[in-house]
């Protein structure tokens, strides 16, 4: 093998090794999901899930220092179709957050217009991984011999933290925090 064959092959690897580094920091911390389930109730899908949110050392540091941390339920009902994409049937997002209040010295946890403060980090993650009974959609105008799926998934909202450490975000995993999609089917 000549010296520009070999110089050339290790260029090669080396850009490659470089593309495969830089890649891995940006994998996502995941959420685990628990448990979940779909029931309709009173021709409302409702969702019931539990999540193990863990927050890294980073984000437990931002949130004392008076940061508030923005998570998004994230769901989606399709119709699967074997000739095209997927109909989508509805599609939503809605944000939880979490606070910390140093005079009181409590976590507050507020989703739309419901709020619940507690003394704990750890029952405030608690809080942000509990889905309980939450209404999705109602069921009247899908087809009852129909299948459907809904897929759902937690995540931080980037978008919503403070420029300084937004930036830091594109390439720490510690500061990307998201589950997977997860898709349950159900019949109307």
């Amino acid at each position: 093998m000549n010296k520009t064959a070999f110089f050339l092959m290790l260029s090669r690897l080396l850009a490659v090794g470089f593309f495969v580094f830089a890649s891995l920091p940006v994998l996502a911390e995941t959420i685990p999901l628990k448990s979940s389930s779909l029931r309709i109730v009173d021709g409302i899908a409702t969702l019931d899930a539990q999540y193990e949110v863990l927050l890294s050392e980073p984000l437990k540091e931002a949130l004392d220092r008076g940061v508030p941390l923005y998570f998004a339920l994230e769901w989606r009902a399709t119709k699967p179709r074997w000739y095209w994409f997927d109909a989508v049937i509805f599609e939503k997002e809605e944000l939880l957050d979490v606070k910390f209040s140093p005079l009181t010295l409590h976590y507050r946890v507020s989703s739309g217009w419901l709020t619940e403060n507690v003394p704990t980090l750890a029952e405030a993650q608690r809080l942000i991984g509990n889905i309980a009974s939450r209404p999705l959609f109602s069921v009247a105008d899908l087809d009852p011999k129909g299948r459907y799926q809904l897929s759902f998934r937690l995540s931080l909202v980037k978008s919503k933290m403070p420029k300084s450490l937004r930036f830091p975000t594109l390439s720490s995993k510690e500061l990307t925090l998201s589950s997977d999609w997860t898709t349950l089917d159900f019949y109307p």
